[in-house]
C-alpha cells in the first residue's frame, strides 16, 4: 500500500513538472527552429525573392532532348513496291 502511494505522488509530481516546464522547452525548440530557417534562408537564399528576378526578354531552357540512336543500316531493307491495279 505504501508502495502505491509513492508511485502517484512521483506521477503527480511529474504531471506537474511537465505543466510547468514544457511550455519552456516548448518556446525554446520553436525560437531555435525559427533562428536555424532564417540563418537557412540567408546563407542560400530566398527561392521566391528578388535573386530569382531575370531580365524581361531572357529565356532559359531546362529540357534537353535525347539523342537518337542512328538507325542501322544493315537492319533491314526498304523495299520499293508498285501499286498493282
Amino acid at each position: 500500500m505504501k508502495t502505491f502511494f509513492i508511485i502517484i505522488l512521483i506521477l503527480l509530481g511529474l504531471r506537474l513538472l511537465v505543466r510547468i516546464f514544457l511550455p519552456f522547452i516548448l518556446t525554446f525548440v520553436a525560437k531555435k527552429a525559427q533562428q536555424n530557417m532564417q540563418d537557412h534562408f540567408r546563407r542560400n537564399g530566398y527561392p521566391g525573392g528578388v535573386e530569382d528576378v531575370k531580365p524581361e526578354g531572357t529565356i532559359e531552357v531546362n529540357f534537353v532532348p535525347h539523342k537518337k540512336n542512328p538507325t542501322d543500316k544493315s537492319s533491314g531493307d526498304f523495299v520499293d513496291y508498285e501499286e498493282v491495279k
